[in-house]
């Protein structure tokens, strides 16, 4: 006989389960006994309420990751593990509770085409079986996602052989009501039933007819010491146990004070000394704390954190239940450290913590998150007593907790990010910059460790961002910020603009926006971070942070003074000085003050009233924000610069000498302040160079200048990339040639002044110089600093990427940046080593007296050095190195002069007051008699770099009064340069000559000789068996052929880029798309295979346009030599095409007949530019005597029968701009200009 026997069982109770929550069943029940017919499961449950945007789908369960799943409870025996068989989500991204059904019938086929349902399957090989125990398993797949369960309920239907049904069960009919192996259904509750459930909770009801251990598992303390009584077990039960689970319910806090009020009269019904009191002690803690929770009363958690603490102190054994009060204990105190303000308070809860620390095993999963809330803790009572120990021993434990916790610990995002939070706090307080990198560091291993659908992203997104713009506003990389705008930009994308928070994104995301408007000057970037600020100053209107309203509305200032400096307009200046007035009158901090003074100054230097009083404020407002730094403050040193500035500038204006004073003073201590970072010290020193010798003594500003200069290494590290690097000594520039005229002035030996000036000039130039450095003594003795040296030196010289500052980079390259400042770091550290070992002790430093007198050995170096008050000429020859005082060379009369370069009268003028009194007074005073032409490399500085010193002279008169008369001038960037190609010796490995002719170029003018002059070259070079090459004229191509290369001659378009010089580039057919700059050349390291030269007949290669960047030579010249060209031939400016085709064929002639040789392309040059200016000067109808006219005596040629060329030939009968390398046009008013003038050479 058969009957069926229905089990129900229940279990009402809220739980919360997330990722970190040890795998416990809910509910718990048996398939047996009888033959399974019949399995209903109800789960009332929901999750989180929110989650990533980028998860949302029609599908309400698609990307939920909270669900239930069965599985077989274990026994001893079993291996650590579940196996989970998942069969119902909860509804993605709701609150909302849902009771989800599923049921299952057994003993039915599988109906045609269904799909198998792996639950069910499993469920009837379980049942076969015989009794077996099944868990409901609530699941969160991922941190942030959170399963919330209500109640459960299980319903077993089984057939029972031989039994009668049970009194008070129906029947159930033979075969299943349902005809569905599976089915599922959920329905939402409505608000009664939610808020009964609610009220319910807590309670637990199964079967009378449960044969076996069925229902709740719960972790066991071990049994009863001590009996309660009846009345006291009647109590608990029925008052204390229900109130526990309402305390996270109670809809008011009037509900929640009456709870709280019974559970502290049902304490008093309970003995202490029972085991059950911690339970009661825990129970009444996590009500006080929900009281907390609303009201944010501290005294609530005080008390939790102290009946906490209480509980732990009477519960010595561990296992489960202490773990749960240790991890409420945790989190209590975490709680009170982000509110509490009193520093005793603190120190209590601190006190706690390090007592109960030591109790807790290094192996418990609550150690780490006990050490990252005492480094949360310290951290607290740093941000009140502001004493810089309490930092640092919060930063000790924050370090502690990454190592405490395994590389797979759930929470190590949080200890990651806690970590790097503090080291960025003492980087802002300190400037510490190896805080910096490490706290970029452990931000991108948070962030790694954080996939798209993990909520903890959004922080490390913050966290890495804000770490990489702190560093773009140190040191300039263009790549941090780009990294660091669109890291923020994800994070805002994963934020509602109706979340609080969103206003905290608007501000930063601002403050980036404005640092790219400083780098790149668009406007757009300028007005959209003003909209932002005013928007969070809207949003925040009336909120009591005094201080932070103040720092926006100083901000705000900040932002309209930088569109004043765009626009103009005084109405923007006024707007930020009422922004700053506003911000001062509620929170007067140093900041606020200091922004304010310096718009105040402004107004004064701008405004056609010119009224002092804006000034006397402005010195007023910054002084007083002054008084209230520290002496080690980061941010004192820009406060000493503006005060510096305003009182120097009121000296100027009253001839207060008291100002003067003053000012020089605090220009000097931000000079020599340590806290300070590189920039703001550089900044201070440039003011102190800059000041007129009255306003300080020579020994002071020589000390001054000689700190200044020492610093430029750091202040523009290896780590900076050419574009960076540019940007940054743009705002120098002039600095070093100040240094060398205050070191002349000050009585200092020249060599000291050139020393000087090959530190701070050339600075992108100088890094790759480097490359050209001979290390094998270094590989000989050391050859382990030599092989690091290499190997760090590959990582820095690593090409750019090809985007420039401008729109953000789709994928910025997230690890670059730190291995290039990493690779600077230990660059720094190995040359320090490596000058540490004897002979090495200058080891790429600038040359010495020795080297510099040794690489005159072809002839002397004239550095022309120009300055604002003194100019000099520095001469080394192999005697000794000597200054030659210039006293009719002014910087005011250079700058007139540069803009009449093409001047015929500027050749004179430089005759006169640079190259004359030069050759003088080296003895070249008449053209060489016996072919033996003396040679001389000109390194000049300042506005000088623009102008032609080979050709100065009076070309038109009788008197040999010219420099290419007398010797031959090559041109170095540098004395550095000139050292390096002495010491290294030339030994080609290429052969070929490359030749690229541009005669049409995309977008530009025909060049109507440019394939006959390379055809010229061709044929030249033909006569000694030179192999050519002509490639496909783009710039993959061409650089390809660069690397078998003996000789490159490019005849083509060239442009400077002025803006941007690093960009000046050569036109090649895809010059649009991936032009070939000056910058990738740089970076293409031809040195190991020594090319011999580079021939550019094109214009303005060798053309320094830019008067921020003076210094730096950036040119296309420049850029093939530092790729490790020996020799370059370039241009000043614009060159006609004709003559290019006859220089370049004159030049290689003579190469090719006196021999490949360094001597031959110099003189070759000359030769080359002395015939044309010869037949110039008669075209011109200059007026020779005998034996002294041009082409007569002391003409040098390439062989007995000279080449000669018709004046039609060389300067063209009408020009046109087809006819122009550039975009100038050489017409026939121009006939007489003297077109041979621009080109030049640079090399050894």
């Amino acid at each position: 006989m058969t009957s069926h026997q229905t089990r129900t069982l229940s279990h009402v109770s809220p739980e919360r389960f997330d990722r970190d929550t040890s795998q416990v069943p809910y509910l718990v029940f048996n398939l047996g006994p009888g033959k399974l017919q019949r399995l209903i499961v109800k789960v009332w449950s929901n999750d989180q309420g929110w989650c990533d945007p980028g998860l949302h789908s029609p599908d309400p369960y698609a990307n939920s990751h909270t669900a239930f799943a069965l599985a077989l409870i274990p026994d001893d025996d079993t291996p650590k593990g579940l196996e989970l068989h998942e069969f119902q989500s909860n509804f993605r991204a709701s609150r909302t509770i849902r009771c989800h059904t599923n049921i299952w019938n057994f003993g039915l086929d599988v109906e045609n085409g269904s799909t198998p349902d792996e639950v069910h399957e499993w469920l009837e090989s379980e049942a076969r079986l015989g009794s077996t125990s099944i868990g409901v398993y609530p699941v969160a797949r991922y941190q942030g996602w959170v399963n919330f369960v209500w109640k459960m309920e299980v319903e077993i239907v089984s057939e029972m052989q031989g039994q009668v049904e049970p009194a008070g069960h129906a029947a159930t009919p033979t075969q299943p009501h349902h005809t569905a192996r599976r089915l599922t259904s959920a329905s939402t509750l409505d608000e009664e039933e939610s808020a009964q459930l609610r009220s319910t909770a807590g309670s637990s009801t199964r079967s009378s007819a449960n044969p076996g251990p069925e229902g709740r598992i719960l972790p066991s303390r071990g049994p009863r010491q001590q009996a309660l009584d009846e009345k006291q077990e009647a109590y608990i039960n029925g008052v204390v146990t229900p109130i526990a689970s309402k305390f996270p319910d109670c809809r008011n806090t009037k509900s929640l004070d009456d709870a709280i009020a019974i559970a502290k009269r049902a304490m008093s019904a309970i003995p202490k000394v029972h085991p059950e009191y911690v339970d009661y002690l825990n129970t009444l803690a996590s009500g006080l704390f929900a009281r907390f929770e609303r009201s944010k009363t501290l005294t609530d958690l005080r008390g939790a954190i102290s009946l906490t603490n209480e509980a732990l102190d009477r519960e010595k054994s561990e296992g489960p239940f202490r773990t749960k009060l240790l991890e409420n204990l945790n989190g209590y105190l975490g709680k009170m450290f982000s509110h509490e303000t009193i520093e005793q308070n603190i120190d209590i809860s601190i006190e706690i913590l390090q007592e109960v620390l030591p109790t807790v095993s290094r192996q418990s999963p609550v150690y780490s998150a006990f050490l990252c809330t005492l480094a949360q803790g310290l951290y607290q009572r740093f941000i009140v007593s502001n004493t810089m120990a309490h930092l640092n021993e919060a930063i000790s434990v924050g370090k502690d907790v990454i190592a405490a916790a395994a590389e797979d610990h759930p929470n190590r995002v949080r200890f990651l990010v806690q970590a790097s939070v503090l080291l960025k706090r003492r980087y802002l307080r300190d400037g510490t910059v190896p805080d910096l990198e490490e706290a970029i560091g452990l931000s991108r291993e948070a962030l790694s460790m954080t996939p798209k659908h993990d909520f903890r992203r959004l922080l490390c997104l913050r966290d890495l961002s804000e770490g990489l713009h702190r560093r773009y506003m140190l040191f300039n990389a263009w790549s941090d910020l780009e990294e660091a705008m669109a890291l923020f930009q994800e994070a805002m994308s994963m934020t509602s603009e109706s979340d609080p928070e969103y206003i905290y994104y608007l501000l930063k995301f601002g403050s980036m926006l404005n640092s790219r408007f400083g780098r790149t000057k668009e406007l757009e970037d300028l007005k959209a971070s003003i909209q932002n600020i005013r928007t969070v100053l809207k949003a925040v209107e009336g909120d009591d942070d005094k201080k932070f309203r103040a720092e926006l509305l100083s901000d705000l200032g900040s932002l309209q003074h930088d569109r004043f400096s765009i626009t103009k307009r005084k109405s923007d200046l006024d707007e930020a000085i009422d922004a700053g007035r506003q911000a001062m009158a509620l929170a007067p901090d140093a900041g606020c003050l200091d922004n304010l003074g310096l718009n105040l100054t402004e107004r004064f230097e701008t405004s056609a009233e010119r009224d002092i009083a804006d000034l006397d404020e402005g010195i007023e407002v910054i002084r007083k924000g002054l008084s209230t730094l520290r002496d080690d403050h980061p941010h004192k040193a820009g406060s000493l610069i503006n005060l510096g500035i305003a009182l120097h500038r009121r000296f100027t204006e009253t001839g207060s000498t008291q100002d003067r004073d003053e000012a020089m003073q605090h220009l000097r201590e931000a000079l020599g302040s340590e806290s300070a970072p590189y920039n703001a010290r550089v900044m201070a020193g440039q003011h102190l160079l800059t000041r007129s010798q009255s306003d300080q003594s020579t020994r002071d500003a020589f000390l001054a200048a000689k700190a200044t200069i020492g610093m430029l290494d750091s202040y523009a590290p290896l780590s900076l990339r050419p574009q960076d690097k540019q940007d940054v000594v743009s705002r120098v520039v002039g600095i070093a040639a100040e240094a060398a005229a205050i070191a002349l002035e000050d009585g200092q030996v020249p060599a000291t002044a050139l020393e000087l000036l090959e530190t701070g000039r050339g600075i992108i130039a100088s890094f790759f110089h480097d490359r050209r450095a001979d290390v094998s003594l270094l590989e000989e003795k050391h050859p382990d600093l030599a092989r690091g040296y290499r190997e760090v030196r590959g990582q820095l010289d690593k090409p750019s990427p090809a985007d420039a500052p401008g729109a953000l980079s789709a994928q910025p390259g997230q690890h670059e940046t730190d291995q290039r400042f990493s690779a600077s770091s230990q660059m720094k550290t190995l040359l320090a080593t490596i000058r540490s070992q004897p002979g090495f002790e200058r080891f790429l430093q600038p040359a010495d007296e020795a080297e510099m007198t040794r690489a005159a050995a072809g002839g002397p170096i004239v550095v022309v050095n120009v300055s604002s008050f003194r100019c000099d000429a520095l001469i080394i020859e192999e005697s000794g190195v000597r200054v030659l005082q210039l006293p009719n060379l002014t910087n005011a009369d250079v700058r007139k002069r540069s803009e009449l370069l093409r001047d015929p009268e500027t050749l004179t003028w430089l005759w006169d007051a640079v190259v004359g009194p030069v050759l003088d007074s080296l003895g070249f005073k008449q053209p060489p008699r016996d072919g033996c032409w003396p040679r001389v490399w000109w390194i000049p500085t300042g506005p000088l770099v623009q102008f032609p010193l080979h050709a100065a002279g009076y070309h038109l008169e009788s008197r040999n009064q010219t420099a290419m008369d007398r010797v031959v001038s090559s041109y170095s960037s540098s004395v550095k340069a000139i050292v390096l190609s002495r010491q290294s010796s030339h030994a080609a490995t290429g052969s070929d000559v490359v030749l690229v002719s541009m005669q049409e170029t995309p977008g530009q003018a025909k060049l109507s000789h440019a394939v006959a002059e390379v055809d010229a070259v061709q044929s030249v070079c033909g006569t000694i068996a030179l192999p050519c090459v002509k490639p496909q004229v783009t710039k993959e191509k061409v650089l390809s052929a660069l690397e078998t290369c003996r000789i490159f001659h490019f005849a083509g378009h060239g442009v400077t880029d002025v803006l941007n010089p690093l960009r000046s580039h050569l036109f090649l057919d895809d010059w649009k798309s991936n032009p070939l700059t000056a910058e990738s050349l740089m970076e293409t390291n031809l040195e190991h295979r020594s090319p011999f030269l580079a021939y550019l007949s094109a214009c303005r290669t060798g053309e320094n346009a830019n008067e921020q960047l003076l210094d730096e030579n950036i040119h296309l010249a420049n850029a093939f030599q530092l790729a490790g060209f020996r020799h370059v031939i370039g241009t000043l400016w614009e060159v006609d095409d004709e003559l290019c085709a006859d220089m370049a064929r004159l030049t290689y002639e003579f190469i090719v007949n006196q021999g490949i040789t360094d001597d031959s392309v110099s003189r070759g040059l000359h030769h080359a530019t002395r015939q044309l200016r010869d037949r110039w000067a008669r075209r011109s109808g200059a007026s020779r005597g005998e034996g002294n006219g041009f082409g007569s005596e002391g003409v040098e040629s390439a062989n007995s029968n000279e080449s000669s060329v018709s004046t039609d030939e060389l300067e063209g009968s009408d020009g046109g701009e087809s006819d122009a390398r550039g975009q100038r046009t050489v017409g026939k008013s121009e006939i007489t200009s003297p077109l041979w003038v621009p080109y030049i050479h640079y090399g050894p």
